[in-house]
């Protein structure tokens, strides 16, 4: 007899949750960026020099923002795949991750 597996909210693998954390890491750090961007501007900073802080900053966050966003992309799709999980944030974070992915290898494989 076949049994249909709940699908839940939160996830019950260890990469499912692991995937749910580093989608939220994701949001924690591109909102820190963003503030960066809005201090640094409000400082006339972008206008003035080249080579200030807030562009330094800017672009230390910035690489751990991808690499958190595929990284949960990643995970995510194995533990639905292999694991079976069935939970709304693990679906939230593939679909994010998914999003993340695209853009990233849209920059660097269409030039503009």
């Amino acid at each position: 007899m076949l049994t249909k597996k709940k699908i839940s909210i939160l996830p019950k693998t260890s990469l499912g949750k692991k995937s749910m954390w580093l989608m939220v890491s994701f949001f924690g750090l591109y909102i820190l960026g963003q503030i960066i961007v809005i201090i640094g501007l409000s400082q006339g900073a972008f206008y003035t020099d080249s080579n200030n802080i807030y562009q330094t900053l800017i672009s230390i966050i910035r690489i751990p923002v991808g690499l958190f966003g595929i990284a949960g992309f990643i995970l995510g799709l194995i533990s639905i795949i292999k694991f079976k999980e069935r939970s709304w944030l693990v679906y939230v974070s593939v679909f994010i991750g998914f999003l993340i992915s695209f853009f990233v290898l849209k920059e660097f494989l269409i030039p503009y």
